[in-house]
Parts: C-alpha cells; sequence; structure tokens
C-alpha cells in the first residue's frame, strides 16, 4: 500500500517494484507525488482536513437546525390543540352567543322578506280583482251613482281563484258556485243577485224606477229604491228625508239605507 507521506524512502526499498520514484522531498520528508484533484492535494493536507472538518461543522448545524424546527412544529401542533381546548372551554360560550345572534338576524331577515312578498301578492291579487270589477261595472247598464257605490259594496265579496282568475266567494271565504257549477263570476254575480237587490242602482231602459241617476225619486218625494247616498240624503229636505224613510201613505219605514259615500 502507497503511504502518502514517508520519512524516508528506505521505507519502499525492497519491493518489488521501485517506488522511490514516485514520491519527492520536501521538507525533510517524501511526499507521494501525485497531481491535485478538485483543489485538493497531498501537499495540503492540512487544507483538506479543514475543509472536511468545516463539511463536519455544517452537517452538525443543519442537524441542529432540523432538530429546531422539528420542536418548532410539535410545539406549533402542541400550541394549536390548546387553542382548540382553549376555545372550547373558555369561548363556547361567545361563539354560542354570536352564532345565536346570527340566527336571530337571519329568521328576522326571512321573516320581514316573507312579509314583504306576503304584501306585493296581496297588492297583485288586489289589482287584478279590481280590474275585473272595473271591466265588469264598465259592460253594465249603471246609474251614475251605481257605478260609484256598487264596487264599494260587493268588493269583500271577491277574490281570486288558484287559476288567479277573479270569483265570489261566500262569508267563510269559500267559492260560491255559478249556475253553470263552476265558480260564480263577477258579471254573473252583478248581473243576477246584486241587480236584484240593488235595482235603482241598475238603469231602467222601459223608463221606471232608478233611471233618474239613482236616488230613485218619483217626483212626489218618495223613494222606492233601497240605497241612497249620504250626499243625497244630506241634500234634501227635512220633508223629503222623511218621506223616504216612511212610506207617507201606510206609515211603515221603507226599508230605504243610507250608504256612505
Amino acid at each position: 500500500m502507497l503511504k502518502a507521506k514517508l520519512n524516508s524512502l528506505e521505507e519502499v526499498k525492497g519491493q518489488t517494484i521501485d517506488l522511490s520514484e514516485l514520491y519527492k522531498e520536501e521538507n525533510g520528508n517524501f511526499i507521494l507525488d501525485v497531481e491535485s484533484v478538485d483543489g485538493y492535494s497531498l501537499q495540503d493536507v492540512g487544507g483538506l482536513k479543514k475543509v472536511m472538518e468545516e463539511a463536519k461543522a455544517e452537517r452538525d448545524e443543519l442537524k441542529t437546525k432540523l432538530k429546531e424546527a422539528t420542536g418548532q412544529v410539535d410545539s406549533l401542533k402542541l400550541s394549536n390543540s390548546q387553542l382548540e381546548a382553549g376555545v372550547d372551554t373558555k369561548n363556547k360560550e361567545k361563539l354560542d352567543a354570536v352564532k345565536d345572534e346570527l340566527e336571530a338576524s337571519y329568521k328576522a331577515k326571512l321573516e320581514e322578506m316573507s312579509k314583504e312578498k306576503e304584501s306585493l301578492t296581496q297588492k297583485l291579487e288586489n289589482v287584478s280583482i279590481d280590474s275585473e270589477l272595473n271591466r265588469v261595472v264598465s259592460l253594465l247598464n249603471l246609474t251614475d251613482t251605481g257605478k260609484k257605490v256598487l264596487p264599494k259594496l260587493v268588493r269583500d265579496n271577491l277574490a281570486l281563484d288558484e287559476a288567479g282568475n277573479a270569483i265570489v266567494k261566500n262569508e267563510k271565504g269559500v267559492a260560491r258556485i255559478g249556475d253553470k257549477f263552476g265558480n260564480m263570476t263577477i258579471e254573473e254575480y252583478m248581473t243576477v243577485e246584486v241587480k236584484k237587490e240593488f235595482p235603482d242602482f241598475f238603469v231602467n231602459t222601459t223608463g221606471g224606477s232608478g233611471s233618474n241617476g239613482g236616488n230613485g225619486g218619483n217626483g212626489s218625494g218618495s223613494h222606492t229604491g233601497k240605497t241612497i247616498l249620504q250626499s243625497e240624503f244630506d241634500a234634501l229636505d227635512p220633508r223629503e228625508r222623511s218621506k223616504i224613510l216612511i212610506d207617507p201613505e201606510t206609515g211603515k219605514e221603507t226599508g230605504v239605507k243610507v250608504i256612505p259615500d
């Protein structure tokens, strides 16, 4: 085995091959004469040792940093676990309070939106009913008073069915049945029942009662209709008012109702 450094060439003499030519003298010693590799040479053994020591120190430093980093990770895991435990034990009531507040706010907003939707739906229903009622009134031969009063008298009896059609309802809010066994329409209701109950609001083309605009007067001050507007009643003198309410011939009440404008 070749030695990198000899104290004397005698150490390699007596070998099968003369190796003394591979060494050169340097500072009283004999160094194996080989070319340097990657900057390292046998002549600079001290430098090589230094590099190796630096590499070892760097490796030890990396090990230390790795250990510290591992410790930090474990510490973070522990801290996170402690934090979660702390939240569960110390702040659970606060979190529950915040949750309850958010839920209450959501429910309040939902209720507000529900009421708004209900209001809009009701407005839409009213528009649909009023539109159909006005259409029917425009087709009927009504007195001027009848055009003003009848819509107010019958409005509470009207509703919309599931299909969105305007119909007539009874006192329980149930749709009434018409002559054709379907839901009673506004037009059927007005031309049959309303006309029968309030004839003086319909113009009598034969020249009878009701053709004078709705007060049913016959020139003698008597009133044969069933209703009279408050404004018309107030415009009469006391004698005429009495004749409207009491039949002068029989002395009995006429049954005439004074209704608001």
